[in-house]
């Protein structure tokens, strides 16, 4: 099955062009077009149990999936330090949240997002953490942004007998439907945008994905996916 999302899908600027004005339940409109969800929030900080406990009751036994992105504390901060910290906040960030929407049945897949500027030795890191905890019904996927580390057998072999697979990242300087360097057990896509100007600079913050995809990459995008060999495929913008 191929599950078509957003990172998330509470931003004021998506009211008039995606949200009629006055919708107040926006997160029923979005299940009305798509069938899952990235959920960005937790990478910022924790989502309330109450909160939690209202999607678990709206949409147990339903399609529609949550994917979850792994707090910055574990992913940006702690492995680069070590394992010892990220252990713990591995077991809180399961607990708290990945746990119950397994349980529930809406759990769709884990994202590691870890900088461009991070290496070898700080995937290491998160793989032994992945490895420690009890991580086989979470399908952690892993979004590294250095090809470089998505290239090197050992690391990939790795990653795969972790079910850990790695995250392909459509972005100006890697295009999925013409540069996919991990041709097998991909299954999951973040659409970041081609805005080439944007991409490198610093600063940029969120305008480096201000990008339209045209008719023509979308359906060069699709093909890609719609071919692929997955049993599901996430794919995100």
């Amino acid at each position: 099955m191929i599950h078509i999302g957003c990172s998330g899908w509470s931003y004021p600027e998506w009211v008039g062009p995606f949200y009629p004005k006055g919708t107040k339940d926006k997160l029923g409109y979005y299940t009305s077009v798509f069938n899952t969800v990235e959920l960005n929030s937790s990478f910022y900080g924790d989502i309330s149990q109450k909160l939690l406990r209202s999607w678990i009751n709206r949409f147990s036994g339903t399609s529609f999936l949550f994917s979850v992105k792994a707090p910055r504390t574990i992913t940006h901060e702690s492995i680069s330090r070590g394992t010892e910290e990220a252990l713990f906040l591995m077991d809180k960030f399961l607990e708290d949240l990945i746990w119950p929407l397994r349980d529930a049945g809406i759990l769709g897949m884990t994202l590691f997002q870890i900088p461009p500027f991070y290496g070898e030795n700080e995937l290491r890191n998160l793989f032994s953490v992945l490895q420690d905890s009890d991580t086989g019904e979470i399908n952690p996927r892993i979004e590294v942004r250095n090809i470089g580390l998505m290239e090197k057998e050992s690391l990939s072999g790795t990653s795969a007998s972790l079910n850990a697979g790695f995250v392909i990242p459509d972005s100006p300087d890697f295009r999925i439907d013409t540069n996919i360097i991990v041709k097998k057990n991909w299954d999951y896509v973040r659409l970041h945008g081609r805005n080439a100007s944007m991409w490198g600079g610093k600063g940029q913050g969120m305008a480096r994905y201000d990008y339209l995809y045209s008719p023509d990459e979308l359906r060069s995008i699709w093909e890609t996916i719609r071919t692929h060999s997955a049993d599901d495929i996430f794919d995100i913008f």
